[in-house]
């Protein structure tokens, strides 16, 4: 059986996320811009947490044209970017993938994750508040920048 990158999701989340991640691909919609290029939403899991929060780079979008990511492969992300939205909220740009495991050959989904929420990784501890948090700031060390139009 594959081993996922149990922890990458919470990683990736919090904009503290490497690359080379291993990651089992959950859903794909396509999403329909109106001007330009398609957009494909994708879903991830590390085994443990999912986020949907993960957004295709228009030059992959041959991957999910030609199934070939599909639900349930086994992925590594080569590189990517974070970028943060006006309402605070992250978005996972994936700017290379590797499928190392097809969907025909995976039995399923790996692990039972559950949907990833920010700060559920923290244990008991309580959110500090949010006047004395600095300001966010990109913290992917990923060269690049690609902006996200919705």
């Amino acid at each position: 059986m594959t081993k996922l990158s149990e922890g990458a999701i919470e990683a990736l989340s919090n904009g503290t996320g490497g690359n080379d991640a291993v990651l089992q691909l959950v859903n794909i919609r396509k999403i329909d811009g109106g001007s330009g290029l398609p957009r494909f939403r994708v879903m991830m899991s590390d085994g443990v947490h999912t986020l949907s929060s993960f957004m295709l780079s228009t030059q992959l979008n041959f991957m999910a044209e030609e199934n070939r990511l599909a639900p349930n492969c086994v992925c590594i992300l080569k590189k990517h970017v974070t970028n943060i939205l006006k309402d605070k909220r992250r978005v996972v740009i994936i700017l290379e993938i590797e499928i190392i495991k097809s969907a025909e050959d995976v039995a399923g989904r790996i692990g039972e994750p559950t949907p990833y929420t920010e700060g559920q990784g923290k244990g008991l501890q309580s959110a500090p508040n949010p006047e004395n948090r600095p300001p966010l700031q990109q913290q992917n060390r990923n060269e690049g920048e690609c902006r996200v139009l919705f």
